[in-house]
Order: structure tokens, then C-alpha cells, then sequence
């Protein structure tokens, strides 16, 4: 796809963190090649350790709540969240929805 000339575009990734390093480096890794010079991009992401990260300019994340996976059909709010009940990708909309209206300003 060939990008207009003066347009900026914005990519908003979800990096789904429950155990360990992979999902986030992995994430950061992929958001590092789709980089360019009018590209942002926010990653959402329940990793706790997010924040620890250095990120290249013009990408950020946001911290969401994370969740534990106890087998395949059922996850725990991590003890930091705090939460009673798993989040559900409505929860998120109004973070996702408002990045993409405003990113970055």
C-alpha cells in the first residue's frame, strides 16, 4: 500500500502480556520495523514492567490492566489490578478511541 505524501498514520498494537518477556519484545520488536518517519505508534499493553523499556521516539505505550492465564479458557486479574473481573475489549475502547482521534498530542 503506498502511503500518501504529507499523511501521518497512526498504529495502535496490543501486546497481551500474562507470563513473562516475550509478548512485549516481541511486540517492541515489530513496532520498531513498522517505524518510519509519519508513523506513531501506541502499544497497549498489561505488562507491568512496560514502563522498564526504553522506546525509540514516536513510540509510547499505555499500561493496562493485566491478567493471568490459569488455563486455556480462563484468566485472573494480575494482583497489581486490583480488578473483579476479567477486562473485556469494550473496556478498552475509549483509550484505543481517543489515541486514534488525538495520537500523540
Amino acid at each position: 500500500m503506498a502511503m500518501a505524501r504529507n499523511s501521518t498514520y497512526n498504529i495502535l498494537m496490543y501486546s497481551h502480556d500474562t507470563y513473562g518477556l516475550g509478548h512485549i519484545r516481541r511486540t517492541m520488536a515489530i513496532a520498531s520495523h513498522l517505524l518510519g518517519p509519519r508513523i506513531n505508534i501506541l502499544i497497549l499493553t498489561g505488562s507491568p514492567i512496560a514502563g522498564r523499556f526504553t522506546f525509540p521516539d514516536r513510540i509510547d505505550f499505555v499500561r493496562i490492566p493485566g491478567m493471568i492465564k490459569k488455563t486455556n479458557d480462563e484468566y485472573l486479574p494480575s494482583i497489581s489490578a486490583r480488578i473483579s473481573s476479567p477486562p473485556r475489549p469494550k473496556h478498552f475502547s475509549p483509550t484505543c478511541l481517543s489515541w486514534t482521534r488525538n495520537p500523540l498530542d
